[in-house]
């Protein structure tokens, strides 16, 4: 893991993944990977924190309409009705 925070990686132990490190930390098509990989994340994230606070909303009593008069979707709301249905 120590190999993904360092600025160089020249590890003898593990010259594919040194390799493999340095491309995605130096060229431009690596980079780019990397960005498109974080964005997806990112993205992941905020997504999971909106239907997570559907399901607090839904929890404490609020309306569907309610939820969705806050600028929150129809699918974001029947991912937390069906994530609360497993529990």
């Amino acid at each position: 893991m120590s190999c993904f925070i360092k600025k160089e990686v020249k590890s003898e132990k593990f010259p594919a993944l040194s390799s493999e490190v340095k491309r995605l930390k130096e060229t431009e098509g690596g980079v780019q990977v990397v960005c498109e990989i974080m964005q997806k994340y990112e993205k992941m994230a905020v997504d999971e924190e909106r239907i997570s606070a559907i399901r607090k909303m839904i929890k404490k009593g609020c309306t569907k309409e309610f939820i969705l008069d806050l600028d929150y979707t129809e699918e974001e709301y029947a991912e937390a009705e069906r994530i609360l249905q497993l529990v």
